[in-house]
């Protein structure tokens, strides 16, 4: 549903405050570059932890957005609410993240990758948050794939 410019950008501007303020948190445990333009708002984010999952996230002001977490990229998404954002990027930081891959038995050719995030509580967010991209056109069953789990550490202990 696309809100009115006005009220879009109301709401952008309270999600990037909220966004940078929980970002500045993050800063002894994970590299953090912030940029602005007229388009959009993005941040890309390294954590120091080498198994925690790192992500990229350009907000857009044509209700778009474009989200990278960990090996996996999704471009173009409509901005359903901003309210997701937020909980979203602390699942992630939090390391309830799962990049899922599928792969054929027989050749072990990629059909499919997931990734699925967590709530790190009761939001009132639709969780888990899905993505996925298919990689193999044609026909196959998911009895004939082999599926492999990649979850992440958190980006802090505790966390």
């Amino acid at each position: 549903v696309m809100l009115s410019d006005d009220v879009y950008k109301t709401k952008f501007r309270a999600t990037v405050t909220a966004l940078e303020q929980w970002l500045a948190t993050l800063k002894p445990v994970a590299e953090i570059e912030i940029a602005a333009d007229e388009a959009s708002w993005r941040v890309s984010v390294v954590p120091r932890v080498p198994e925690a999952c790192p992500f990229e996230l350009a907000l857009r002001n044509d209700q778009q957005f474009d989200i990278a977490v960990g090996p996996e990229a999704y471009e173009d998404r409509p901005v359903e609410t901003l309210d997701t954002f937020l909980p979203l990027l602390q699942a992630i930081a939090a390391g309830l993240v799962v990049t899922r891959v599928w792969q054929t038995a027989a050749t072990a050719t990629l059909a499919k990758v997931e990734t699925i995030v967590t709530p790190a509580g009761g939001d009132s967010v639709p969780w888990p948050w899905r993505q996925q991209r298919t990689a193999l056109a044609g026909r196959w069953s998911e009895d004939d794939l082999i599926v492999t789990d990649r979850r992440y550490a958190p980006y802090a202990r505790g966390a």
